[in-house]
C-alpha cells in the first residue's frame, strides 16, 4: 500500500479528528541535529497536535511509516486530571468511519470532558491513569509507539461494533 499524498493525508486526519470531538491538527515541524539523525535514522521530522502542551489537554499524533505507509499514532495528554491514553494506532484510508468506532474508547473528546466521563475512563482503563509529566518522561506513556501496529491489528480483529455510545 502506497502513502498517501501529503494534502490527501491531512484532509482525511482533519475528517478522522473532527469526528472524534477535537478540533483540526496543526502540522509541527521538528529539526533534528545532524548526530541524532545518525543515531536515530526514523525520528518523526513531522508531527500534528492539538493545543499546548502546558493546557489541560495536549494531543500529539505521529506517522507511523516505519511500520505501516498509511499508520498515525494519537495520544492524549490530560495531565491535569493524570490522565495518559498511550499511544493508539489508526490507519488513514478509506475505512474512516470503521477506524473512529474502533478508536472511541480511547481518543473521543467526550471520554475527557467531565469529571464523570474522566472517571469511567479511568475505571476502564486502569493503566492510564497516574501520569505526570514527570512519569512520561521517565516511564514512558502506558502503550509505546513501537507497538501501534500490532496493537491496532488485534484490535481491529476484535471488532468495533460494540463501542460508540
Amino acid at each position: 500500500m502506497r502513502p498517501l499524498a501529503p494534502n490527501v493525508c491531512y484532509v482525511r486526519l482533519q475528517r478522522f479528528c473532527v469526528d472524534l470531538g477535537w478540533v483540526a491538527p496543526l502540522v509541527m515541524h521538528r529539526t533534528p541535529n545532524e548526530f541524532h539523525d545518525r543515531l536515530k535514522p526514523s525520528l518523526t521530522r513531522y508531527f500534528f497536535s492539538m493545543y499546548e502542551m502546558n493546557s489541560p489537554i495536549y494531543v500529539q499524533i505521529n506517522p507511523q511509516t516505519d511500520q505501516h505507509p498509511r499508520l498515525f499514532a494519537m495520544n492524549i495528554y490530560a495531565i491535569r486530571y493524570r490522565l495518559c491514553t498511550g499511544w493508539q494506532g489508526f490507519m488513514l484510508d478509506r475505512n474512516q468511519g470503521q477506524e473512529v468506532l474502533i478508536q472511541w474508547p480511547w481518543l473521543h473528546s467526550s471520554n475527557f470532558e467531565t469529571l464523570r466521563s474522566r472517571k469511567v475512563f479511568r475505571t476502564t482503563n486502569p493503566e492510564c491513569h497516574g501520569y505526570s509529566w514527570r512519569r512520561v518522561r521517565d516511564s514512558g506513556p502506558p502503550y509505546t509507539q513501537s507497538t501501534t501496529y500490532a496493537r491496532w491489528q488485534a484490535r481491529r480483529i476484535a471488532s468495533p461494533t460494540n463501542q460508540c455510545p
